[in-house]
Formats: C-alpha cells, structure tokens, sequence
C-alpha cells in the first residue's frame, strides 16, 4: 500500500476530503496521477516551480468525501491507462516522486474518465481555478510566514548568513510567482516591505537580491 505524504495523523484515514489529481507536464507528454488531501502541497513538493512546470491548463482534480475513495477511484485509474506507464522525470524531487504514477500518452483517456466521474456526481475542478481557491484560502499563513522570511533575509550580514538568505530569497519568490501565475495579488497576501521586494526583482535573478 502506497503512503500518502500528505497523511493528517491526527484524523483516521477514511475521514475527511481527498482528491485524485492528474498533472501534465507544461513541457511534454508526460503526467503525474495521485490521491492527496491537498494536491496543492503535493505539487510543490514535486517541483518547487510546480505553476511552471505542469501545464495548470489543463490540470484537473476530483474531490471525493473520504481517503479511502480517493484510493479506490487512483487505482481503478491506474489500471485503465497502466499501459501508459513511464519513467518519472528527472526535472521533480527525488524523494517525492512516486516512480509508480507517471505515465506518457494518458491524458485524453484520464479526461474521458473525469467526465464519466462528474456525470455520476462527483466535483472535478480545473487545475486553475482550485489552486487559486486553495493559494487564498492559505494567505493568511503566507502573510505571516512570508514577513518571517524578509526578516531573517533583512538581518543577513555574514557569508554563511548571506548563503542562507539567498536561499531564502528563491523560496520566497517561488512562493509570490505561485500567486501571480493564478492572479492573486501579491499585495493581498504579504506585507508593505515584501511586496516592494518582490515588485524590484522584476526580471532578475533573485540570487543577487
């Protein structure tokens, strides 16, 4: 049995919402399948510039009531298209990847199921759409955390310090450029300082700032 990375220990397995997620590759054929309570966290666990990297066009999730029937419908997906199965790509977190849910030439077949699936009742949501819901419904995390990392970046002085807040920088960007990839304005979810932050990078790498 596969183990979910995104498990909530505090609630049995077979309560609250979960959802099936299928993520095509911006840049080829290629797509990820998979169940989580939030496809949103697993996506950027899988690449830290997820909006970039799978084509949100075209990314769609079904919500189910339980775990256990997010389970049930992956694996009655998987079995569909398991000749479509494929090498994951080397592009995502080796530690996330789930060498088992990536598969080239399924997307059309994984559409054709979701509009079965919507038919019998179930809500399947474009990928666009339900991440902006999901990046709003967390703003107010972000709004705190990203006012935490300007600060440590602001208090930088020393080499290792300066590495650190480098790393920082591109965390924090990565973050805002989700925003912006969804239109969410960046100046409803993070302090005064941060969005004139973000705003002077403009096209510049951020390792420098």
């Amino acid at each position: 049995m596969r183990i979910d990375p995104d498990f909530d220990r505090r609630r049995p397995s077979s309560e609250g919402k979960a959802f099936v997620y299928v993520l095509p590759l911006r840049s080829e054929e290629l797509l990820k399948l998979g169940f989580s309570r939030d496809p949103a966290v697993r996506m950027q666990s899988l690449h830290a510039r997820y909006f970039e990297f799978f084509d949100l066009d075209r990314v769609f999730v079904i919500e189910t009531d339980r775990v256990r029937e997010a389970r049930r419908m992956e694996s009655e997906l998987k079995r569909a298209i398991e000749i479509h199965r494929a090498p994951a790509p080397l592009e995502v977190s080796w530690q996330a990847r789930g060498e088992t849910e990536w598969y080239r030439g399924a997307y059309a077949s994984l559409c054709a199921a979701a509009r079965e699936l919507a038919q019998r009742g179930f809500s399947v949501r474009p990928g666009n759409s339900w991440l902006r819901d999901r990046l709003l419904a967390r703003s107010g995390d972000l709004y705190e955390w990203s006012l935490l990392v300007f600060e440590q970046m602001r208090l930088a002085h020393d080499p290792t310090e300066l590495v650190h807040r480098a790393t920082l920088a591109a965390t924090l960007r990565d973050r805002l450029d989700a925003l912006t990839a969804v239109d969410i304005d960046v100046a409803q979810c993070t302090p005064v300082d941060v969005v004139d932050w973000y705003c002077a990078l403009g096209r510049n790498d951020v390792r420098g700032q």
